[in-house]
């Protein structure tokens, strides 16, 4: 079938030809246009703040349990949990955060962690908490930060 005239020698060979090169710039168009195409943008550069505030409240609202380990939950139970158990939440609070990144809570009975400086990216979350000793809902906020 091929014998010396080749492909383009055929009758329809001509055809196949035209057909590849059309094949061919088309993936190669494809390819130009993808390439094109710009990057995705990056998200807000505060969203990892807010993902990891939201997580790391999530923990520290459930973990806890002995004194090691108090929780936030029985740190926020009563003034005076509060004065017993922050420096053991505040010491979890830098545990939990990775490299270059810091956290701060703030409730009425006071503050632990590390207080961010005004020029910081910074995520603040506010929480309620139930104060056993007022048997109120108390207003606390848990800060993420980074430098």
């Amino acid at each position: 079938m091929w014998g010396p005239k080749g492909l383009i020698g055929e009758p329809d060979g001509a055809l196949y030809t035209i057909e590849a090169v059309f094949a061919g710039l088309v993936i190669i168009s494809m390819l130009a246009y993808v390439n094109s195409i710009p990057a995705v943008a990056s998200p807000d550069q505060h969203d990892d703040l807010k993902l990891m505030s939201a997580d790391l409240l999530h923990v520290l609202m459930y973990a806890g349990g002995d004194l090691a380990h108090p929780g936030l939950a029985r740190a926020l139970s009563s003034q005076t949990a509060w004065a017993e158990h922050s420096l053991a939440l505040g010491a979890e609070l830098r545990g939990f955060m990775p490299a270059g990144y810091r956290a701060y809570l703030h409730t009425p009975y006071g503050d632990t962690g590390d207080c961010p400086p005004d020029d910081v990216a910074m995520s603040i979350r506010p929480f309620l908490a139930y104060g056993q000793d007022t048997g109120e809902m108390v207003e606390c906020s848990l800060i993420v930060w980074r430098p």
